[in-house]
C-alpha cells in the first residue's frame, strides 16, 4: 500500500512502481525528476510516504546528483549542447534476488489478474520474446508474432522461426541465465549513468555484434549514451539489457539495487507534472 501512495497514475517516469513482465521488466522502482529553478530545486514527487509519514526527497542528495550529472554532461556534449535547458531523473531499481522469487511474483502478478489482463500479459510476453529482426515499427511485426503466437500450430512454426533467427539475432541468452531487462536503448533521454550493488543480475552493452558485460558496482559505474544523445554529437545510443544468473543464490546481506542518473529534456518535468502537483523543495542557493 505504501508503493501504491507513491504511485502517480499513468505516469512511469516519476513515484514508485512495480513493473513485471516475463523478458521484458522485472523491478520496482522509485523515481525522481528535478531541475534548479532560480536558487531552489524543483522536484517532482516532492514527498514520498514512509510509515504513516510523508518525507520530502532530500536536498543534499538532489544537489550533489545535481553536480554529477552536469559534469558528466559537460565532458560529454559540446558546449551549444550543455547550455540548453535539461532536467534529470534519479532511478533506484530493485531486483528479485533469485529467478524462483521472480516466478513467484509473476504467478502473483497473473493470478491476482481477470482473465482479459492475462491475455494481454501474455501477448507482452509472447512480444518480448521476439527476436529483434522483428522489431520494425512501421509493420509492427512484434505485435503480429504475438498475436501469432496465441494461436496453436502457428505458435509452433513461428517460435521454431525464432528461435533459428536468435541465432543471429541479439536475444541469445548464456546458459544458467534469463532476460529480465529486454534489449533496449534509453528513449527521451541524453544520458545514463549507472552503478549498482548486484550479485545474481548484469547488465550487459551490444557492441555491433557480441554482447559484453559491465562491471558495475558500488565504486565504478557506466555512463551510456541514450536515444536524444544524437542531437547533440554523434554518438550512437547504448543498446543493454539486464540478465539474471538462475542458478546463483544471492550472497547474504547482498542487494540488487541499479542506480541511475539520467539526464533528459526539461520538457519532461513540466509534463509529468501540473500545476497543482509541482513544488519547490529547498531554499540552497545555487553552487558554483
Amino acid at each position: 500500500m505504501q508503493m501504491a501512495r507513491n504511485h502517480r497514475a499513468g505516469n512511469t517516469d516519476a513515484g514508485d512502481m512495480a513493473r513485471f513482465a516475463l523478458r521484458g521488466f522485472a523491478h520496482v522502482a522509485r523515481k525522481i525528476v528535478f531541475a534548479p529553478d532560480r536558487d531552489r530545486m524543483r522536484v517532482y514527487p516532492r514527498t514520498f510516504w514512509s510509515g504513516e509519514a510523508e518525507v520530502g526527497v532530500d536536498q543534499e542528495l538532489l544537489w550533489a546528483t545535481w553536480e554529477i550529472g552536469t559534469a558528466l554532461l559537460k565532458g560529454v556534449l559540446p558546449p551549444d549542447g550543455v547550455d540548453r535547458s535539461y532536467a534529470m531523473s534519479l532511478e533506484f531499481l530493485r531486483y528479485p534476488d533469485c529467478s524462483s522469487d521472480l516466478d513467484d511474483v509473476l504467478d502473483f502478478i497473473n493470478d491476482s489478474s481477470g482473465g482479459w489482463t492475462r491475455f494481454g500479459r501474455r501477448l507482452d510476453s509472447y512480444k518480448n520474446l521476439a527476436t529483434s529482426t522483428f522489431d520494425l515499427p512501421a509493420i509492427r511485426l512484434r505485435d503480429w508474432f504475438a498475436f501469432g503466437s496465441m494461436v496453436p500450430g502457428v505458435r509452433q512454426a513461428l517460435h521454431w522461426f525464432n528461435r533459428l533467427l536468435d541465432q543471429y539475432g541479439n536475444n541469445t541468452v548464456p546458459a544458467g541465465h534469463r532476460i529480465i531487462g529486454s534489449a533496449h536503448i534509453d528513449g527521451s533521454k541524453v544520458l545514463t549513468l549507472l552503478l549498482s550493488e548486484r550479485s545474481v543480475i548484469k547488465t550487459e552493452i551490444r557492441d555491433g555484434k557480441n554482447w559484453i558485460p559491465l562491471p558495475l558496482s558500488k565504486q565504478s559505474f557506466a555512463l551510456l549514451p541514450a536515444h536524444d544523445i544524437t542531437k547533440f554529437t554523434n554518438l550512437e545510443p547504448t543498446c543493454h539489457r539486464v540478465l539474471m544468473d538462475t542458478e546463483r543464490q544471492p550472497a547474504p546481506k547482498e542487494m540488487n539495487l541499479t542506480v541511475a542518473v539520467c539526464i533528459v529534456d526539461h520538457e519532461q518535468l513540466t509534463r509529468i507534472a501540473s500545476d497543482q502537483s509541482m513544488a519547490f523543495l529547498g531554499e540552497t542557493p545555487l553552487r558554483k
